[in-house]
């Protein structure tokens, strides 16, 4: 299972992106981003930070807006995660 740690969500007049932190049961932490509708691409960091993205526009937003923008986004992040890890697609 996955925890978010921190979601942004950067909108303006060309851009509809996310960004953020997620953390694996294992203590492991991911950064995904994806343009709104587009596949999440991931990852794995050795620290949660997101400062940088917060001073760049990203205006941070709770699990439910995320769900709003992305709908089903927890099941999919896992499953794409997961997948990307077997695969050897995670960076």
């Amino acid at each position: 299972m996955l925890n978010i740690i921190w979601a942004g969500w950067y909108k303006s007049s060309t851009s509809d992106k996310l960004w953020g932190v997620l953390q694996r049961e294992d203590g492991a932490y991911y950064n995904f981003w994806c343009k709104r509708g587009a596949r999440m691409q991931f990852k794995l960091v050795a620290t949660d930070k997101y400062r940088h993205k917060a001073d760049k526009g990203y205006k941070q937003i709770d699990l439910a807006t995320l769900d709003s923008i992305y709908p089903g986004f927890m099941e999919e992040a896992n499953t794409q995660l997961i997948f990307g890890i077997l695969s050897g697609t995670v960076r």
